[in-house]
């Protein structure tokens, strides 16, 4: 995609992102439409102006691709040029500074992604790159603000007359197991949203178990790092499946975080745990 970004001020010292891309349309639709459905919701990315050159001179890679390779070297992939610009919003959120931060910050963005999705919009891409603080500094952040959902880039429009999507992009580390596990089948399955909720869950656990504590090992850390993290998909699914098949118990959690935040992680792994159980059944 050729993505750069800018950090730019406006006329008015506002801040603001400038992100310009290669879109390829046979893909999906360019992320200007997604935030254009994303306008006003609260804990999404907003869109402040958008740029998109498809059909302009130099606007596409055809149109200055020498034609003899174009027209010689078989099926061609045309990209393209989009440009939006948006708020400048806080760091990732794997820079929370303390529980409440973090927790209210998840509390957000799982209510924004599920009013983008009732503007049927698929997310697609949760991970910890694409949660932002969004109030950083302020004693007291606005709720609906505190996390903020943003990256449009592999979001799918949904039809609830038609049935979940067939996109298998995003983050691996991060991906569901099914859609992991579809990788390397022959016919991928359907995505919906218990996808991107899965997802939500992996953030929250590798961000709580980042956090183990001062002399003691940090096994459970470098296991999801290097075992979400394999380049092989089958690896990682049967990783994470291994972890939620696991009992989890409170004196499993780092000693940071409170008895309450790890009650509800360990209520969290058993819910994950039972719909990923199912999603398997229906597999």
């Amino acid at each position: 995609r050729g993505t750069r970004m800018w950090h730019v001020t406006n006329g008015k010292g506002k801040e603001l992102v400038l992100k310009d891309a290669w879109s390829m349309g046979a893909v999906g639709k360019p992320e200007y439409v997604y935030l254009k459905k994303a306008e006003g919701l609260q804990g999404v990315q907003q869109l402040v102006d958008y740029e998109d050159r498809t059909g302009q001179p130099y606007g596409e890679i055809s149109r200055f691709r020498p034609r003899y390779i174009t027209d010689t070297t078989g099926p061609f992939d045309d990209k393209s040029f989009q440009r939006i610009v948006t708020p400048r919003y806080g760091l990732s959120i794997r820079w929370f500074k303390d529980e409440k931060m973090l927790l209210q910050a998840m509390f957000d963005a799982v209510r924004a992604h599920c009013k983008l999705l009732k503007k049927g919009v698929l997310h697609c891409d949760i991970s910890t790159g694409n949660i932002l603080l969004g109030q950083p500094g302020k004693k007291k952040p606005t709720p609906g603000y505190r996390g903020i959902l943003i990256d449009l880039d592999y979001a799918v429009e949904v039809d609830f007359t038609a049935g979940p999507s067939l996109s298998s992009v995003g983050t691996q580390f991060y991906m569901s197991i099914i859609l992991l596990r579809g990788m390397s089948a022959a016919y991928q399955p359907a995505r919906d949203h218990l996808d991107d909720i899965e997802s939500f869950y992996y953030v929250l656990v590798h961000l709580i178990f980042g956090r183990y504590d001062p002399g003691q090992s940090a096994i459970m850390h470098d296991f999801i790092r290097r075992e979400w993290g394999s380049d092989d998909p089958e690896r990682a699914a049967y990783a994470k499946e291994a972890f939620l098949q696991a009992p989890l118990d409170v004196t499993d959690i780092p000693q940071f975080w409170s008895k309450e935040c790890k009650q509800m992680v360990v209520d969290m792994h058993k819910f994950i745990g039972s719909l990923v159980k199912t999603g398997n059944k229906v597999t």
